[in-house]
């Protein structure tokens, strides 16, 4: 995907749709795995009946305390 899986200062959230066809799913996974491997602090959601936008709207009870915590 281009991203560094190192160097990261704060923690990452990452949403994965099972049925996204603009960001294959399976580069998502092996991207978070990277990073767990790096000792990334990293939170992976999977959403198995979402494509790319239904992930962002299914994200929404993960993704916004997350961003909540992390600007308190």
């Amino acid at each position: 995907m281009g991203l560094p899986a190192t160097g990261h200062d704060h923690p990452l959230f990452l949403g994965v749709g099972l049925l996204d066809r603009d960001v294959p799913p399976n580069l998502t996974l092996r991207f978070a795995e990277e990073l767990a491997a790096n000792g990334q602090d990293m939170t992976l959601k999977v959403y198995p009946g979402e494509d790319h936008g239904g992930t962002v709207l299914a994200s929404l009870p993960d993704s916004t305390p997350f961003v909540m915590r992390e600007l308190s």
